[in-house]
């Protein structure tokens, strides 16, 4: 069901970029381009509106003058589209379907995913559907449930890892047991390949470029796995077990390696993959460490310093060792972007937004801003100057200073 805006053209307001999926434009958490000015004690950002939105943990992603995010409204799971200039909303597509979970709270957690050249973006709900939707006026154009094209169940708090989309292909994580991965062909949804022994986690599929080869990462309920983008075809395997939800997203930490967090009281890791003269793929730890308790986020890294939220605290941990070397400020279970070179833009749990100098002399904090009210778990948006955030209960828009 969807219910439809009359079409506008997808021009961008002034001081706007893309933000085309979660975490980013390679989904690493960073934004490498930075157009705002940081220095908000003098020059805050300044909200352009605030609206109320249904319940949910989804982010937002923009193209031109369109941001989309997912949220819930009553037992209608909704995918919805708000121009950025003003907040109005333009369409919205719903199925029927709600998600409730005590600890999790309600509604679709993925953050949607979109192809500008094609004109579509794509969603995964909390129940395991799987959109495509014309971004100009939210027609539907095809629709499957992942759960049921698997075979499997629902992992306890719902489906949150964001669609990932390759070389015409959306690669989605499974459910609590196998396949680890699927593909569908993003023009008409049927299904490609699916890979994986595993059952999937909370973390979202990415691409990453190890021992010169650009290949899928996926974090699984007991590994972290490496697959060939065409086939899916498990190219190594590094073992990191336990009964613990795993949410990070592996982060480029050097070349050939991959840093991967959680908490639980699970060990972190400094991974590097390698592949020898015979051709074998080999993944092995340089480090462990307890010292990245990354429960709901991912870490940043910067030259040979990881920062992250570590049970709700910044820290900073050195690449080399896996040792803590600051630990400051209280920002509770939020998200945050690496911000140009060294800045790190951090959505609170309280709703609260600040930047951050991410340096390993000490804890700096260049400002802060009141956003949101209550509890927030949603990755914020930053397209050029416009600075998206929203919670299960509203979203802001804020313009920040050239």
């Amino acid at each position: 069901m969807a219910s439809v805006a009359p079409s506008v053209e997808a021009v961008a307001p002034e001081g706007a970029a893309d933000f085309l999926r979660f975490m980013g434009p390679a989904g690493d958490g960073r934004v490498g381009e930075v157009k705002g000015l940081f220095d908000w004690k003098n020059h805050p950002p300044v909200e352009q509106w605030r609206v109320e939105v249904g319940e949910g943990w989804s982010g937002f992603v923009v193209h031109g003058d369109r941001a989309v995010t997912q949220e819930q409204r009553g037992e209608l799971e909704c995918v919805t589209c708000y121009e950025l200039s003003s907040g109005k909303l333009l369409w919205l597509a719903s199925n029927e379907g709600r998600f409730d979970e005590a600890m999790g709270g309600i509604g679709p957690r993925a953050t949607p995913v979109i192809d500008p050249e094609a004109g579509m973006v794509y969603t995964l709900g909390a129940l395991g559907l799987l959109q495509c939707l014309d971004l100009a006026d939210g027609s539907l154009r095809w629709k499957t449930n992942v759960l049921e094209v698997a075979g499997t169940s629902n992992l306890e708090w719902g489906k949150s890892a964001a669609p990932l989309l390759d070389q015409g292909r959306v690669i989605v994580s499974g459910g609590r047991g196998t396949p680890t991965l699927l593909a569908f062909d993003a023009k008409e949804g049927r299904e490609l390949w699916r890979s994986g022994e595993e059952g999937a986690t909370y973390s979202s599929p990415v691409l990453r470029e190890l021992a010169g080869e650009m290949q899928i990462v996926s974090v699984n309920q007991g590994s972290v796995t490496g697959h060939d983008r065409d086939s899916g075809a498990v190219k190594w395997r590094f073992e990191w077990s336990g009964d613990f939800p795993k949410v990070c997203q592996p982060e480029p930490a050097g070349a050939n390696r991959l840093l991967i967090t959680s908490s639980y009281g699970v060990d972190s890791h400094l991974i590097e993959i390698t592949r020898g003269e015979s051709g074998k793929w080999e993944a092995k730890s340089l480090w462990a460490s307890g010292r990245l308790r990354t429960k709901f986020s991912s870490a940043s890294v910067v030259g040979d310093h990881a920062y992250a939220l570590d049970e709700g605290r910044l820290v900073c941990v050195d690449l080399n060792n896996g040792e803590r070397v600051w630990r400051e400020g209280r920002y509770g279970y939020g998200q945050h972007l690496l911000c140009g070179k060294d800045t790190l833009l951090i959505q609170s749990e309280p709703g609260e937004v600040a930047v951050v100098r991410a340096q390993p002399e000490g804890w700096l904090e260049l400002g802060r801003i009141e956003a949101l009210h209550f509890k927030t778990w949603n990755p914020p948006c930053l397209a050029g100057r416009w600075l998206l955030v929203r919670n299960d209960r509203e979203a802001i828009a804020f313009l920040m200073a050239e």
